[in-house]
């Protein structure tokens, strides 16, 4: 079998096998969430359920703002002084994301008209002072494309976050079961990535390190919040205009097209960055671009084939309540597809450097959402439906416009990125 994989393909091949792998494992945790919830829950708790998830991504982004990318990307000759204060800069950012989200939930609440989503929300923001103990060993695993270890902890852990939070919902506490799976599942997190074979780096402060850090973190930050604006923006637009059964009905909807479709192709962006990275210190990124795009049109036939089972696996795995909504699922899964893309690009271009490029991309994609809710006006959830597909296509449309030029850009941010990842920058 490893005789049919040609030699520059492997690593890619090996990243993406151990991360669907992971995928897998945490994918059928995800399944038996959402039945239970669908089963145990009323339509508004629901509702309540997914709309906490979607504000909880949103501030989960301040994590993704670029440290762990910096690590991941820099030469060996700067790891010493780059891993330690990466380290700093990663508890920073989770105790901002902790009193972020918990000092505006009761204003969240109190815009969505809804007092338990405050609760909820305080106590997912627990789960962010976890994930700082070992963020440098997960960083260095995916720095040396250790991804067996990373991707199999990692799904187990996503895995127990799903089924604590499955199984509080059993237990009886409504909406409040998705808290639980956060903090339990934050707790895993540290229990099996705390002992990492990888090298060890103590927490330090090395002014130049932080200030490349800091400005790669800068763009990456502005980045990651136009893609989870773009991914949440109409969950977050549903919430204020649906009533509490609408929005259930258009959470579940979501939940089991875009919700399932999402968590696949992060297993794959999450493959693709470590290999890509190390492509480009070894001058070798151009010519893995295409094997890239094979793979993503490979996903998005996957996405495709479970848009045509919605019709069947709904009836089958949820109850009768949720058998007329297989429609709404099926048109769902098509929107996860132009969305892949989007992030693939942008992947291509944090990789090489870009990060500006991917900010250009994701501000038109989130402009063309917001321009989409506002002529379409949704107020029934297969209206906000066909918005969101509609606007997810034109995503699509745009990019294939645009990545010619936007691989040959010179806009004024990059002769800076330039200077400051290069190898004599320390």
């Amino acid at each position: 079998m490893k005789m049919l994989i040609p030699s520059h393909c492997k690593q890619l091949v090996h990243n993406m096998s151990w991360m669907m792998a992971a995928e897998i494992l945490s994918r059928l945790s995800r399944l038996v969430t959402i039945v239970v919830l669908a089963a145990w829950l009323s339509l508004p708790e629901y509702g309540i359920a997914m709309l906490a998830l979607a504000c909880h991504e949103l501030t989960r982004l301040l994590l993704r703002s670029g440290s762990g990318a910096v690590v991941i990307q820099c030469e060996e000759s700067q790891l010493s002084v780059i891993a330690p204060t990466a380290g700093i800069i990663q508890w920073g950012i989770c105790l901002s994301a902790c009193l972020l989200q918990w000092f505006s939930a009761p204003y969240i609440a109190a815009f969505y008209d809804s007092k338990d989503l405050s609760m909820v929300l305080q106590w997912m923001a627990v789960s962010y002072l976890f994930y700082p103990i070992v963020a440098l060993n997960v960083f260095m695993l995916n720095r040396s494309n250790r991804l067996r270890y990373f991707g199999l902890r990692s799904g187990l852990c996503v895995s127990i976050e799903n089924l604590s939070c499955a199984i509080a919902a059993v237990a009886g506490y409504g909406a409040f079961s998705v808290a639980i799976g956060k903090i339990i599942g934050a707790v895993a997190w540290v229990l099996l990535f705390y002992f990492a074979p990888v090298q060890k780096f103590s927490l330090g402060y090395h002014h130049k390190a932080f200030i490349k850090i800091a400005t790669l973190s800068g763009t990456i930050f502005i980045s990651e919040g136009l893609r989870a604006l773009r991914g949440q923006l109409d969950i977050l637009i549903a919430g204020r205009l649906l009533t509490p059964d609408l929005l259930g009905i258009y959470s579940f909807a979501r939940s089991a097209g875009i919700g399932l479709g999402k968590s696949l192709s992060g297993a794959f962006i999450s493959g693709l960055y470590p290999y890509l990275c190390e492509k480009n210190r070894s001058s070798e990124i151009g010519s893995s671009l295409s094997r890239v795009y094979l793979f993503t049109i490979g996903i998005s036939a996957v996405f495709l084939l479970q848009s045509l089972g919605a019709f069947i696996y709904i009836p089958l795995l949820f109850s009768e309540k949720w058998a007329p909504y297989s429609n709404f699922v099926s048109l769902l899964c098509l929107s996860a597809i132009p969305a892949l893309f989007v992030d693939v690009s942008c992947c291509i271009w944090r990789a090489q450097n870009r990060a500006e490029n991917e900010v250009v991309i994701s501000t038109i994609c989130l402009f063309i959402s917001v321009i989409t809710f506002v002529v379409v006006r949704p107020s029934s959830p297969i209206e906000f439906i066909h918005a969101t597909l509609i606007s997810s296509m034109c995503w699509l449309i745009t990019l294939s416009a645009h990545i010619p030029k936007m691989f040959s850009m010179k806009i004024f941010p990059l002769k800076l990125y330039r200077s400051q990842f290069s190898k004599n920058s320390f």
